[in-house]
């Protein structure tokens, strides 16, 4: 599980930088553009050397791997039980010895945008569970270097923006798919932590609709 807001050292102003990263999912520029953006705003909020290297991962590398794997999750998910809710975790994760970033899904038949009380009722795929996403592993990698690292300061805003954009992306994909014609919401964030509300199934469109609860 991801640390907690409450638990990291960072100096950031709490509601301006929620209210970036909310604009960078909502937004319409590229996913390079958008996280830029976010990377300038935490950048003025907390100087480091480091945004500089994050500046270099391409966030637009896994867009089609995001969508495979949301078809392979419903492929799977989709006949067992009303998709009502779906549930996005943001984790990290023990890979050969090293920790990296990732995320999850989980469908569930029920959903409250208030609250994470209907996440407990997620099932999630055995098959295909985490994205296996290079970005979130890229931007972990950077964050935890070894010398003067970004840490928690660069992974829990640009994680998050990050798997909301994609997760966005792939349900606009995926969204004439008989089995999410049930969707009432979807939400990402992290495990028993903060998270944002991101949309709906509406007409068979996913109407993104952004905020915090």
């Amino acid at each position: 599980m991801l640390v907690q807001l409450v638990a990291l050292r960072m100096s950031y102003d709490y509601p301006k930088l929620f209210e970036a990263i909310i604009q960078a999912v909502s937004g319409s520029d590229s996913i390079n553009g958008r996280m830029h953006t976010l990377i300038d705003h935490c950048e003025h909020q907390r100087a480091h050397s480091g945004w500089t290297t994050m500046r270099a991962i391409n966030f637009d590398a896994d867009t089609e791997r995001f969508s495979r794997w949301l078809n392979s999750v419903i492929d799977e998910m989709g006949s067992r039980t009303p998709t009502i809710g779906m549930w996005f975790g943001l984790v990290n994760l023990q890979e050969d010895r090293e920790t990296t970033a990732d995320l999850y899904a989980g469908v569930s038949p029920q959903f409250d945008a208030n609250s994470l009380d209907w996440a407990s009722q997620i099932t999630v795929p055995t098959k295909h569970p985490y994205a296996g996403s290079t970005v979130l592993r890229a931007i972990y990698a950077n964050a935890y270097t070894p010398v003067d690292g970004l840490e928690n300061d660069a992974e829990y805003p640009l994680v998050l923006a990050l798997g909301a954009i994609a997760v966005c992306d792939a349900l606009r994909y995926c969204e004439s798919r008989v089995e999410l014609q049930s969707l009432n919401g979807a939400a990402v964030g992290f495990d028993g932590g903060d998270f944002l509300y991101l949309g709906h199934i509406s007409h068979g469109k996913f109407v993104v609709s952004v905020r915090t609860c």
